[in-house]
């Protein structure tokens, strides 16, 4: 039997995105239906506006570790991807989901969903440790561990020096 070589190309995207979308929608959902809104009028407008951006934000990640970075390609060729998106954000997929369900709860603009913000973030950050993170590391090794010094793992933003 072959062993293994290549790194899934899915990962535990597909579990993070139904778990972290179910969390959002089922918030929202039994938040309205229990009328356990907290809704800022004044609140409204800048929360749509963050929303929008955050919509924004996840196309440009998820549209650029597809089409430009061509991130399905480099997996199957066991390549650690490091430019691009990726010199900003190292998960950057993931990322464009996390910020999606921002925009989401955002868009609600009810204060009492806010916490899931911080959530999401720790969620995903423990996900990709104990998974993603690791099988990156056994993988790439030292390469990897000086990129992961240098690149914020789930929130994009400049990379430190390399």
């Amino acid at each position: 039997m072959k062993a293994k070589t290549n790194l899934p190309i899915l990962g535990v995207g597909p579990y993070y995105t139904l778990f972290s979308f179910l969390l959002t929608f089922l918030s929202i959902f039994y938040t309205e239906n229990k009328s356990l809104i907290y809704y800022l009028p004044s609140l409204n407008i800048v929360c749509k506006l963050i929303s929008f951006l955050f919509i924004i934000i996840a196309i440009v990640l998820w549209g650029s570790a597809i089409f430009f970075n061509h991130i399905t390609s480099k997996i199957k060729q066991n390549k650690l991807v490091t430019d691009g998106v990726y010199g900003y954000v190292r998960h950057p997929i993931y990322s464009a989901f996390l910020f999606m369900n921002f925009s989401i709860l955002l868009a609600s603009a009810n204060i009492l969903l806010f916490p899931l913000l911080i959530i999401h973030w720790i969620i995903l950050s423990l996900l990709l440790i104990y998974t993603e993170e690791k099988w990156l590391l056994q993988r790439f090794q030292n390469e990897y561990i000086i990129y992961s010094k240098c690149v914020n793992r789930c929130i994009p933003w400049f990379p430190s020096s390399k």
